[in-house]
């Protein structure tokens, strides 16, 4: 009996300790918190350099061809933190002007545009080299503790597209002292961008190309 009433006045104790002292506990919960998200360290790696793709290939053997040409490059996101990080707001657009260009994603492969159920696996590029692919599931993913994750970025340029300018945010507040010179400068977070020139010269007579396919 007296052991259980030991036990009582340590649990009335220990809760009464947890009324008295709640703020003190909910600011060390949210300190471990910031503490953990600032211990998250990435390093954003973008190829540098674009080229010109002749086609898409999907899984079932058809291809994707654009008669205005698609361009491909690639970007690489290490996360060498114990922690699972997500990235939001993925947009590629224009090097020279606002104008937001649509990017090849998991989630355009759909019954909308004729994709659904098909995945794209590899492309071919000006050398018809076949090379693999990873497409984003979205403008939104998850960056895995430990690893690096490589997001392929295919899009179909404007005419007068001399380079692309890709950018992203992650889920984790920027510092105060370090506002971004460009992409999402006035955004709580924290963000990542890359400015990649597009050859025009070695553009491929995408008309031709499709000409040939159909025949």
């Amino acid at each position: 009996m007296e052991l259980l009433n030991t036990l009582l006045s340590l649990i009335n104790t220990a809760f009464s300790y947890v009324i008295d002292n709640w703020i003190a506990i909910a600011a060390l919960a949210a300190s471990f918190i910031a503490i953990k998200q600032e211990s998250i360290t990435l390093d954003f790696d973008p190829e540098g350099r674009s080229r010109w793709v002749k086609a898409i290939i999907l899984d079932d053997g058809q291809s994707i061809v654009n008669d205005y040409g698609i361009v491909h490059t690639n970007i690489r996101i290490i996360n060498r933190s114990n922690y699972d990080i997500s990235y939001f707001d993925l947009k590629v657009s224009d090097g020279t002007n606002p104008c937001q260009l649509q990017y090849y994603h998991t989630k355009s492969f759909n019954v909308i545009t004729g994709l659904k159920d098909r995945h794209a696996i590899s492309f071919f590029d000006s050398n018809d080299a076949n090379q693999g692919i990873d497409l984003p599931d979205g403008d939104f993913g998850i960056l895995k503790a430990h690893s690096v994750t490589s997001i392929d970025i295919m899009v179909s340029p404007e005419e007068g597209t001399e380079s692309l300018f890709i950018m992203l945010k992650v889920a984790k507040k920027r510092s105060l002292l370090r506002k971004p010179k460009q992409g999402y400068i006035n955004s709580p977070y924290q963000s990542y961008s890359a400015l990649v020139p597009v050859d025009k010269s070695l553009k491929p007579d995408y008309q031709e190309l499709t000409r040939i396919l159909q025949n």
